[in-house]
């Protein structure tokens, strides 16, 4: 059905995701951008932590800040704990130990309180991690992919074909 296809935002920000496990940061991010404006207000969190996580990884500090400070003002409900966790990822990704134990320290309240046991294993391990060095990766360099480059931008251009417009921070 094309642009207007209610189920796109849905599938671009699967494929993106799959390109942020695979280390394809700068095809991720503007894919999860562009899908943020395009959810609803439950699913949020989840765009955010993934928008911090790709970020993250294409060395873009001021989009990890910008995802980090949204999920701040995000009411704790479905998503919000698994979100700090991919925040906390991020902020390892970064070298940034303060934001890594703040982001699990959240995820793991969030996630005591809601009941979410496997999110709040998820924070505990990484908060077990702290005392350790904390890993940090450097970004992943990918060589150029035809491919991921047209369906990024088919992507993009799909998603921005609709009536509502991405909302993108500077420095994003």
């Amino acid at each position: 059905q094309g642009p207007g296809h209610p189920g796109l935002p849905r599938l671009a920000h699967d494929i993106a995701y799959l390109w942020l496990e695979e280390g394809h940061y700068a095809h991720a991010l503007p894919v999860f951008m562009a899908t943020l404006s395009k959810v609803g207000e439950g699913e949020r969190p989840v765009v955010l932590g993934s928008v911090g996580r790709a970020a993250a990884g294409a060395g873009d500090v001021s989009g990890y800040e910008w995802a980090r400070q949204q999920l701040l003002d995000a009411p704790p409900g479905p998503g919000v704990a698994e979100s700090w966790v991919d925040l906390a990822r991020a902020a390892a990704r970064l070298g940034r130990s303060a934001d890594v134990e703040e982001a699990a320290q959240l995820a793991e309240a969030i996630a005591r309180s809601r009941k979410e046991g496997q999110i709040r294993l998820l924070a505990e391990s990484i908060l077990s991690e702290i005392g350790d060095e904390v890993a940090v990766r450097a970004p992943v360099t990918v060589g150029t992919d035809n491919r991921s480059d047209r369906l990024a931008r088919d992507l993009l251009r799909a998603l921005q074909g609709s009536s509502y417009a991405p909302r993108t921070p500077a420095g994003v």
